[in-house]
């Protein structure tokens, strides 16, 4: 497999650059592989739904899982930004977060804000189940104290 073949079956959220990459047959640049985690290239709306975990299975066939973990755990608080990127990235932690990535629970039970509409709180309870019910209990009993 070359490059552009990498490149397009990733956009295209297709298996064969997974396998490539499981098989030795293609290993992408560093450069290349931030730019997929950090950059939603996809334009199949098909693959919107898996983006989390196909991305996922991307970083673990790569020689730079521990870098890219670390990465888009550090580009998760960051609201700069194209919005599909924004949710990419979102994704990712997501997925990370039920696989058991410690770190990235942690960055998905501090974005889960009552304030807005309870964003994440679907996911820390599908990553943890009801143990996360009284995190997110004791979220909302804390007084505010900006006010």
């Amino acid at each position: 497999m070359t490059r552009a073949e990498f490149l397009s079956a990733t956009a295209k959220g297709q298996g064969p650059a997974v396998a490539a990459m499981r098989n030795g047959e293609f290993q992408p640049s560093f450069h290349d592989m931030r730019r997929l985690v950090l950059r939603w290239p996809g334009y199949d709306l098909q693959t919107e739904s898996t983006r989390g975990w196909y991305s996922v299975e991307l970083m673990l066939a790569s020689a730079f899982y521990a870098e890219l973990t670390e990465l888009v755990l550090r580009y998760f608080f960051r609201t700069k930004g194209w919005w599909a990127d924004r949710r990419h990235r979102e994704a990712i932690v997501v997925e990370l977060a039920r696989r058991g990535v410690a770190s990235a629970k942690e960055a998905v039970y501090s974005r889960a804000d009552p304030a807005s509409e309870f964003r994440f709180a679907d996911e820390v309870l599908e990553a943890d189940g009801i143990p996360r019910v009284d995190f997110k209990s004791r979220k909302l009993s804390q007084p505010d104290e900006g006010g």
